[in-house]
């Protein structure tokens, strides 16, 4: 059987990506998920990405919150460190994800720990983010996990699960509800990732772990990058430092790729560690306010040469498949 570079193209690039490229959020259980125990209803296309901007936030399921169905399926405290656990058929070469809470039903998020790279690990990997201890108390928080894929389609997923929060402090001092928003992008909203490769967000929090190399969203995308935008892992993002126990940075730069400074590794103003707010202003040269990036992100000639590295990669799997069928 001859198989050609008509049929097999639209094969591989084409369905390969919506078949494969599917996780969602399974600890806490999201919301309709089959393995949430108040989910009487479940959703068996729970991994699939938001369809459109009207499908956030989460798949439009946090309007349960209040019903049955929305009931709490974990209580945190405020300042404990927990998890979340990402799972599915294939995570598309990782990518970048967030981790976010709101306490006003789904109004708004507030961003409290972002992973570029390697987010997704595999088929099933844990991310632990610690809830600042501002955070207001509430019945029915929701967690929000916010996925971008490296590979495939350009889409956006986003799962969504409740939780009892006790002993925050209200958001006094403003550290809470000074944080930003979750990135929103892919959704037909202006703004989009960049295809094989990891989102670096525009703002990502005080808490970041950074396990691979980044490239910015392109358009319309929101704020620029705020004046701390974190290095490490861990602690409270509500202090001002967090802490120095931090995982260790893809290389020596800082998030915005500025030179790591001088010092232990791990300690606040170090390569290994969070750095201090005043050592951790963004490099002009890698964004300008109002999210005007640098045309070297995307200009012409780059994204030419990217379009013909995935062309070279197709043309050769295509040739592996005709002489396998000759």
């Amino acid at each position: 059987m001859r198989f050609t570079h008509s049929f097999l193209g639209p094969l591989i690039l084409g369905t390969g990506s919506r078949v494969l490229g599917h996780m969602l959020m399974s600890d806490p259980p999201s919301l309709r998920f089959k393995g949430n125990p108040h989910a009487s209803n479940p959703d068996y296309s729970l991994t699939s990405p938001l369809q459109g901007a009207d499908a956030y936030p989460c798949k439009g399921y946090h309007k349960l919150i209040g019903s049955p169905e929305g009931a709490p399926v974990a209580t945190w405290g405020a300042g404990e460190t927990h998890s979340m656990t990402i799972e599915g058929g294939a995570p598309h070469g990782g990518g970048s994800c967030q981790a976010s809470i709101s306490v006003d039903g789904g109004s708004t998020f507030r961003v409290i720990h972002s992973y570029v790279g390697g987010c997704p690990a595999g088929s099933q990997s844990t991310f632990s983010f610690t809830v600042p201890s501002d955070t207001p108390s509430t019945e029915s928080a929701l967690l929000g996990w916010t996925w971008f894929n490296n590979m495939g389609n350009r889409e956006m997923y986003m799962d969504c699960a409740v939780v009892t929060i006790r002993g925050g402090s209200g958001g006094r001092g403003g550290g809470f509800s000074s944080l930003p928003a979750p990135l929103k992008a892919n959704i037909g909203n202006g703004c989009s990732t960049v295809d094989s490769t990891n989102v670096l967000f525009p703002d990502p929090g005080p808490y970041v772990d950074r396990l691979g190399p980044g490239t910015p969203p392109v358009g319309s995308c929101g704020p620029a990058p705020s004046s701390n935008p974190g290095n490490g892992s861990g602690g409270d993002p509500s202090s001002e430092a967090g802490s120095s126990s931090g995982s260790p940075n893809y290389g020596s730069p800082d998030y915005y790729g500025n030179p790591g400074n001088s010092g232990n590794p791990g300690s606040p103003g170090s390569s290994g560690g969070m750095q201090s707010p005043g050592s951790m202003q963004p490099d002009p040269g890698n964004w300008t306010p109002g999210n005007t990036w640098p045309s070297g992100f995307n200009s012409a000639a780059s994204e030419g040469l990217r379009v013909a590295a995935s062309s070279i990669l197709a043309s050769a799997i295509l040739t592996i498949f005709i002489h396998l069928f000759n």
